[in-house]
């Protein structure tokens, strides 16, 4: 059983983490602070010479230049009860270095770790992460699992979300099965988790949200698209809806995945609002690609394919290449479906959704849902998943998911007698809130740890309609997302890339940090700061206008437009790039081959890509 209550102890040289039991001989945790490395046994705890702390579970170790960095949750939420366990959210983390006394490190390398240490702060403030003492949530309802086992040993790789800060851990707990280490490691997920009690008709159930999100391919809106080697997609999500009938202790459960349109596809932040779209002639595309739906097929079965993304401009080519791709599979496991939703629901015509519901309809009653009935007994299974896609897998995917979702429960809840054979949820006005605001809720945790901000088009979400106040709020949203897509991801996506693993500090190498600005890049942000306020200064400085006056104020708006023509024109120069691991990608020069460019397409401006 996995510790729920422990003590932190901090020594000069170590890190000792106590189980509060009652047992006389205890297991400590013991991790040295310079080395990292772990083990296991009695320690003397002395009284002055240590700080305390109460802690609920230890999310992990991660390396910096100075040693081991400990991090450990020190406030949790209980979220709620589903498969029957408790399941919480991390409300604070403890965040301790391994020693104050950093003598020995260079100027260069103290500044790099309180970069990574604001890095690890980041990641937690921008992802919710949530955990179970009892079960393995890593998996879904449906997923069967030996819960004798160890949880982590159990738990599904794509969402152990601290997997990496506790390989060392885990390693020896492998090594030396049953000795106590099994104990203090704790799996961790990350995306989004809701549990609401509720009832209609007077019948009670539990409702519950559950989006799992992938730690391959992680990162952000314009540094992680399309696919990798291994068939992982960028922005890949888990969802499952999940409904337990109080009075008779039946399960149903319903699952939806997302995911990035499984090519070897960039779109390259230049500061314009559209970034060209490059899709990379990867001689893997077809291995990688296959490798993607093998995997979704082994775990989901059947897939049905929703694409959403636009009919017409450079969304087109891309969707082309995406049908051509699955056509090649051959695969009659596998339903395409291409769903222009802005066309068919533009000027807020939402109730056009139902034709895409009309398509798939027949793959839908086929596909049923997940059902445990009052003996315990799984009488149905979910045979496929709907995957869906846009272009960010967000607010378009968030829509239909709920959609989808919602259609799913009717199904559920006329079989269990909740509602009427003719009777809709949406007929049960405190329900159908909840349910909306649960999905919306879901659609802005899964937004804000991709593009930074909240989804767009919630308002559907949240009130079955669009409205003119949620255009606004949407507008307000797209402007934060080009702000920080262009010049600030490059640090986001660092702190995902090292939270994960998938960068190394290596004490003995040079700043990662170190970047090399061009003369344009250094001079212009500032030419047009000072331009601009030169403007200002002559259109408000005067009390008349002369001629003079007036060519002056011409002077200055020329010059404005010049230096903002030059920064558009070479925008690669002014955004954000990522330090850790750097994009081997730039309009110049795609790795890979000569790429398609999708920039000369004539492309409509719709407000969400």
């Amino acid at each position: 059983m996995i510790h729920q209550n422990l003590n932190l102890h901090i020594t000069n040289g170590s890190f000792i983490i106590e189980p509060q039991t009652n047992e006389k001989v205890k297991n400590n945790l013991i991790i040295e602070k310079n080395t990292g490395n772990v083990s296991l046994g009695e320690y003397t705890l002395g009284i002055n010479s240590e700080k305390v702390i109460p802690i609920y579970g230890i999310f992990g170790t991660i390396q910096i230049n100075s040693g081991a960095v400990l991090i450990v949750i020190t406030e949790k939420e209980k979220i709620g009860n589903i498969y029957g366990t408790e399941v919480y959210k991390v409300k604070k983390v403890g965040i301790y270095p391994c020693t104050k006394n950093d003598s020995r490190l260079s100027p260069s390398q103290k500044s790099d770790d309180q970069i990574y240490l604001s890095m690890i702060t980041d990641v937690f403030k921008q992802c919710n992460f949530y955990f179970s003492y009892q079960r393995d949530i890593t998996h879904n309802a449906q997923v069967k699992f030996d819960i004798t086992k160890p949880t982590w040993s159990t738990a599904d790789d794509r969402f152990y979300w601290n997997y990496y800060m506790q390989k060392s851990i885990i390693s020896l707990a492998t090594q030396n099965p049953n000795s106590g280490f099994d104990d203090f490691i704790l799996p961790v997920i990350c995306g989004f988790c809701a549990i609401r009690p509720t009832a209609i008709n007077n019948q009670p159930f539990i409702f519950a949200i559950v989006s799992r999100r992938s730690r391959y391919r992680v990162g952000t809106r314009y540094n992680r698209r399309g696919i990798d080697d291994e068939g992982n997609v960028a922005n890949y999500v888990e969802t499952e809806q999940y409904v337990y009938l109080e009075a008779s202790k039946q399960i149903y459960s319903y699952v939806q995945t997302r995911g990035s349109i499984p090519l070897y596809w960039q779109q390259v932040i230049n500061v314009k609002y559209y970034p060209r779209l490059f899709i990379e002639p990867n001689v893997s595309t077809q291995n990688s690609f296959r490798k993607h739906f093998k995997d979704q097929r082994d775990r989901y079965g059947g897939q049905v394919v929703i694409n959403l993304i636009n009919k017409h401009g450079y969304e087109l080519v891309i969707g082309n290449e995406f049908a051509k791709n699955i056509e090649e599979l051959h695969d009659d496991r596998i339903s395409y479906f291409h769903f222009d939703f802005h066309k068919e629901c533009s000027k807020m015509k939402w109730h056009r959704l139902s034709l895409l519901m009309d398509q798939i309809e027949d793959n839908l009653i086929k596909q049923g849902y997940y059902h445990v009935n009052e003996n315990g007994q799984v009488v149905q299974e979910q045979t496929s998943v709907c995957r869906t896609n846009c272009m960010d897998c967000l607010d378009r995917t968030n829509v239909v998911q709920s959609v989808l979702a919602k259609r799913a429960l009717n199904w559920q809840l006329r079989e269990s007698g909740v509602l009427g054979p003719q009777q809709k949820v949406e007929e049960a006005p405190e329900f159908i809130f909840m349910f909306n605001n649960v999905w919306a809720d879901n659609a802005n945790a899964m937004s804000i740890q991709y593009s930074g901000t909240n989804a767009l088009k919630t308002d559907f979400t949240r009130t079955g309609k669009r409205t003119k106040m949620g255009a606004m709020n949407d507008l307000q949203n797209s402007i934060v997302r080009y702000v920080k897509n262009n010049f600030m991801d490059g640090v986001r996506q660092d702190g995902y890339d090292f939270f994960l693993g998938n960068y190394v500090v290596n004490p003995s190498a040079p700043s990662p940090f170190v970047t090399v600005k061009s003369p344009r890049a250094k001079v212009l942000p500032f030419a047009l700061l000072g331009s601009t306020f030169m403007l200002f200064f002559s259109i408000f400085s005067r009390r008349e206008f002369t001629t003079s006056a007036f060519i002056e104020i011409v002077f200055w708006i020329l010059l404005i437009a010049g230096i903002t023509q030059q920064i558009f024109s070479n925008g690669e120069d002014f955004v954000n790039k990522p330090s850790l691991i750097r994009p081997h990608y730039t309009s110049q020069q795609y790795g890979g081959g000569a790429p398609i460019q999708l920039d000369n397409i004539d492309v409509r401006k719709d407000k969400e890509n």
